[in-house]
């Protein structure tokens, strides 16, 4: 993903970076839900957000990202709607990480 390698030479800031990879995940990237899920989940680039982490990760994982489906596995389970952020409707990430509300592709 474009995003990963301009943060690495850091040309970008992580939270530009966390914002890249939300957006790819609204529109069903599994290489964008699992970069925004991982930071989330550590906090980097954006608050951090454990539960919403491991719910973006558990999509990614169903959308066949491995490195998703493996971290989902070595993390406790979340109980359903335990972020209280993206339900099962599947609600952009990008309005609980954020708070924002307006609109995308997918919204």
């Amino acid at each position: 993903m474009q995003a990963a390698a301009l943060e690495a030479t850091g040309i970008r800031g992580p939270e530009t970076a966390f914002g890249d990879y939300d957006r790819a995940c609204a529109t069903g990237s599994g290489v964008g839900c699992t970069f925004a899920g991982q930071r989330l989940a550590s906090g980097r680039g954006t608050a951090q957000n454990e539960a919403l982490g491991l719910e973006l990760l558990s999509r990614a994982c169903r959308l066949g990202e491995p490195t998703a489906c493996e971290a989902t596995r070595s993390s406790p389970p979340v109980p359903p709607g335990a972020s209280g952020a993206v339900g099962v409707d599947g609600g952009a990430p990008s309005d609980a990480a954020t708070g924002d509300s307006g609109g995308g592709p997918g919204r």
